[in-house]
C-alpha cells in the first residue's frame, strides 16, 4: 500500500540582508564585556541570528531585521544597551566597462553620485574601462551623457602582474 503524498504550498521568502547595528558612542564597556553581552543576546534571541564583528574603531553586530526582537534592540535595548542603526552612505570604487579610450574623462558629464572618474591603465596601456568612486549603491549600468549606457560593477583592486611577480 502506497502512502498518499500531500503537497503543501511552499512559502517563498525574500532573502533579506542582515542589518548592521552599532553600539552607542557613549558605551563605556570594553570589547570583552560587549562580547559577553552579545553571547547573552544570542542565547536569549536565537531567531535574530546575530554576528559579532570587529569594526575599525569599535565592534558592531549584524542581525536579521524581520523579527520582533530587532525592533526591541533599537528602541528599548537589551541589558541596558540600545543599539544604533547604521544609515551612513559609503564611498565605493567602481569600474565601468567598454568605454572607448579616446574619450576625455574630464569632459564627461557624470551623475550626481559620482565623485571622480579616470581611465584604467595597466602598465602604460590605457584600457577601455573607467575607474571611479560613487556614493551609495553601485548600479548595474550607468548612463554617461553623450556616450550612452555602460555596464558598471564594484571594483576590487588587484595588483598588476609583472615578469617576476606572476609566480
Amino acid at each position: 500500500m502506497e502512502a498518499e503524498e500531500t503537497h503543501q504550498p511552499t512559502q517563498t521568502r525574500i532573502h533579506e540582508d542582515p542589518r548592521r547595528l552599532q553600539f552607542p558612542q557613549h558605551c563605556t564597556k570594553t570589547p570583552a564585556e560587549l562580547y559577553t553581552w552579545f553571547v547573552a543576546l544570542m542565547k536569549q534571541n536565537p531567531e535574530l541570528k546575530p554576528l559579532f564583528k570587529e569594526g575599525r574603531n569599535r565592534p558592531y553586530i549584524t542581525t536579521k531585521s524581520d523579527v520582533p526582537a530587532y525592533n526591541k534592540l533599537i528602541k528599548e535595548g537589551y541589558n541596558g544597551i540600545v543599539l544604533v542603526t547604521v544609515t551612513e552612505v559609503r564611498q565605493q570604487s567602481i569600474i565601468i566597462h567598454s568605454v572607448p579610450t579616446y574619450i576625455n574623462v574630464n569632459l564627461i558629464e557624470t551623475p550626481e553620485d559620482f565623485l571622480w572618474l579616470k581611465h584604467r591603465t595597466i602598465g602604460k596601456t590605457t584600457r577601455p574601462q573607467l575607474l571611479g568612486a560613487i556614493m551609495g549603491k553601485v548600479p548595474n549600468e550607468v548612463h554617461l551623457v553623450g556616450l550612452g549606457r555602460f555596464t558598471c560593477e564594484l571594483y576590487v583592486h588587484q595588483p598588476d602582474m609583472y615578469k617576476n611577480c606572476s609566480r
